[in-house]
This record gives C-alpha cells, structure tokens and sequence, in this order.
C-alpha cells in the first residue's frame, strides 16, 4: 500500500525547497536556472494536490495545466495561462527549437513572485 501522506509531505517539502532555491538564484541574477527551479516548485506543489485528489502517486507528468487538471484544482483562466507562461521554463534549455527571450530580473521577479503566491495558497488548501 502506497503511502500517500508521505508522498504528499514529499512533495511539499521539495516545493519549498525549490522555491527557496529560486529565489536565491534570482536574486543573484541566475535567471534562466531560478525559473527552472521555479517551475519545479509549482510542478511539485501541484503533485502534492494530484496524490490527495487521485489517493495515487503522481504520474511523471510535467505539463502544469495538466497537472492541475489532475489534481482537481479550480483555477481561474488567468492563473492557468500563468501555469502555462512558466511551463516552458522546464525544459526550454533542453529543446531549442524556438529561441525564447531570457526574461528580464525584473520580470523573473515578478514570476517568482506570483509562482510563490500559488504555491502559498495551494499549499493552504491541503490543510483544508
């Protein structure tokens, strides 16, 4: 039997951690690898809804809005097509194909900050 608490506190635990560590990248300038971290703490805070609603692992999905339809989470169009913007930041590096503008800090700021404000309030919604 699968232990889906412990998945959950898992998933959790990396999320904070990866926020953490996104921060600490953008605020030095590391734009590119603080948005990847960025993208992986929202990837695993949503992994965390995916295990409660499905009482499963999460599968080795990275698309957000996939997940988060996964996860049952009821998001507005705006937050979605913001999971959307920060999708690319997960594997950009790996495939490129389309040549994407690095964001500005500024703008990296501003990913961060809404990211962690998702995160702050589905982290509050495990609770519920």
């Amino acid at each position: 039997m699968t232990d889906i608490k412990g998945h959950i506190k898992h998933w959790c635990f990396g999320a904070e951690e990866d926020l953490a560590v996104a921060s600490d990248l953008i605020e030095r300038g590391r734009i590119r690898h603080g948005l990847f971290f960025l993208n992986h703490a929202t990837q695993k805070m949503i992994k965390a809804h995916v295990c409660r609603q499905s009482n499963k692992e999460a599968p080795p999905v990275h698309n957000l809005t996939v997940l988060a339809q996964k996860g049952g989470l009821d998001l507005c169009n705006d937050d979605l097509g913001f999971l959307e913007q920060i999708n690319k930041f997960d594997m950009e590096d790996f495939y490129p194909q389309e040549k994407n503008h690095q964001p500005t800090w500024e703008q990296a700021l501003s990913y961060l900050n809404r990211a962690g404000n998702i995160i702050t309030w589905l982290k509050g919604k495990l609770d519920e």
